[in-house]
């Protein structure tokens, strides 16, 4: 498979920043990349173009992301963290799930689903990570400033 701009951004951050893991990090890409191209051998050629080009070399990036993500979602549930518990209205994870959701909401209500449904859908985790940097850089601000 031809490399794509993700698979060669992955494979030169893993050697910039963790130089002594790059050979391990780029082998579970590729294995984990197989596997998915592997599960999704038999799609149509226009499906197999953007899974092999967009989706499935993004996996193998998404998944420590949510691990972090995941973990401080529970922190702040715990109250371990220096922000209180109201900020997770505005945590990646509420987001993530609500703006996933938003087609099926339509569909419950039985709303026609729109453009832009889907296109909230297909960026919740980026809109999710920019709502709560904003969260999180009013909160500083405000904090500094007491």
């Amino acid at each position: 498979m031809k490399e794509t701009y993700l698979s060669r951004d992955f494979r030169e951050t893993a050697a910039q920043c963790f130089p002594s893991q790059a050979k391990e990090l780029n082998a579970f890409f590729d294995a984990r990349l197989s596997v998915l191209l592997a599960e999704n051998a038999d799609a149509s050629k226009e499906k197999q173009y953007h899974l092999k080009r967009q989706i499935l070399p993004g996996i193998p990036m998404y998944v420590p992301m949510l691990l972090v993500f995941g973990i401080h979602f529970v922190m702040l549930l715990a109250g371990k963290t220096r922000y209180p518990r109201w900020i997770l209205a505005f945590h990646p994870v509420t987001w993530n799930i609500l703006l996933v959701a938003v087609p099926d909401i339509a569909q419950a209500m039985q709303v026609p689903t729109a453009t832009w449904m889907s296109v909230m859908s297909q960026s919740s985790t980026n809109t999710a990570t920019v709502i709560w940097c904003i969260a999180a850089a009013v909160y500083e601000k405000k904090r500094i400033q007491e």
